[in-house]
């Protein structure tokens, strides 16, 4: 989970452009982390590694992340009150 939100808190502001991938990509919180990005429809690999995730993004005009429950954790988490 921190990881999760290290990345979009840093990736954020590097699609901001209010920091660059060298000021905080080797992190600690990153360290012997594997990621994969897919695609929703048809599971495509977008790319192997956050960075490439992220360059990605900010070409294509991302101005964001945001940080959401995967559905297979929703399903045991409880209700919100």
């Amino acid at each position: 989970m921190f990881r999760q939100v290290a990345l979009v808190s840093y990736g954020t502001q590097f699609l901001w452009h209010a920091c660059a991938l060298e000021d905080w990509y080797r992190h600690a919180v990153f360290r012997d982390a594997r990621s994969q990005f897919r695609s929703l429809a048809g599971n495509a690999l977008l790319a192997d590694d956050f960075t490439q995730w992220l360059d990605q993004l900010r070409r294509s005009g991302a101005q964001h992340l945001s940080l959401h429950v995967a559905e297979k954790l929703r399903q045991r988490l409880p209700p919100a009150q």
